[in-house]
């Protein structure tokens, strides 16, 4: 199974990433883990159904489709030839389209014109030109801006904790978030959720997780060096919340790993 993905380089960008998927009918059925990222997608299915078993539901998948915030891994499979191309959305990204508590999209799949027949549309007149690659981040980003409702002092003050977090790659809590904001702790908390979908201290853990996980695949240091270097009191600790992402220890995972994970992983 590929998957290729093109990263935008701009600040403040609303598409984070676009991506294509495909599995090939040789290599069906195909199953996988799949870890959260801390920012929701939208996923346009060319061909071929995708089934995804989460802790709370099962789905079988087709057409357009969001998937919220999912704090813990699910599991995948592919029966038949499958084609997918879609986006990764900066976390507060959803919230400025829809205007809404994106919480309420967390930990599920949801069709896209139940949520937006705007959004769905937009996303799916792009992708349907056949516009690949890098031309279809930059397109994707420039039909999403006009489609902007909310860009507030609130959303700003989110948009704020968000940004701190990824650029300290989730190496800090809550309470040294607070000294660069000018809201109180319960506000912050209130919006966060509200905006990305996820708390803020959920937010913190699910992204030291990632960019531990990344700095592992890519082999710049050893398992037990990151660790530490991650602020985890020790391997217990790690461990612990190694099975809170990923529901499964972690020899069973880096024994079953793939070519596709790893790619997964490093979005």
């Amino acid at each position: 199974m590929t998957y290729n993905s093109h990263r935008s380089s701009t600040k403040g960008a609303l598409v984070d990433e676009y991506f294509e998927v495909y599995c090939p009918d040789s290599i069906t059925p195909y199953h996988s883990t799949l870890l959260p990222v801390a920012m929701p997608s939208i996923t346009y299915i060319k061909d071929g159904l995708f089934r995804a078993k989460t802790p709370n539901n099962d789905y079988t998948l087709d057409g357009i489709i969001l998937t919220g915030q999912f704090y813990r891994a699910y599991n995948m499979e592919i029966n038949d030839a499958y084609k997918a191309a879609g986006i990764t959305l900066h976390p507060t990204t959803l919230y400025k389209l829809l205007n809404t508590d994106i919480s309420k999209f967390s930990n599920k799949y949801t069709a896209l014109e139940h949520v937006s027949e705007q959004l769905s549309e937009t996303i799916t007149a792009i992708i349907e030109t056949g516009v690949t690659g890098k031309k279809a981040l930059l397109a994707m980003e420039k039909a999403l801006k006009p489609l902007v409702k909310v860009n507030d002092s609130n959303v700003q003050q989110t948009d704020l904790a968000v940004n701190t977090i990824i650029k300290k790659k989730g190496l800090l809590s809550v309470s040294e978030l607070m000294s660069d904001m000018n809201i109180s702790q319960k506000t912050l908390e209130s919006q966060f959720k509200k905006m990305v979908g996820l708390t803020p201290v959920r937010f913190i853990k699910l992204k030291r997780f990632i960019n531990l996980m990344r700095q592992y695949e890519n082999q710049d240091i050893n398992l037990k060096n990151l660790i530490f270097k991650y602020n985890y009191y020790d391997e217990a600790h790690f461990y612990k919340d190694f099975k809170l992402f990923m529901n499964e220890t972690p020899k069973n995972y880096f024994t079953s790993e793939t070519d596709f994970i790893k790619k997964y992983i490093n979005r």
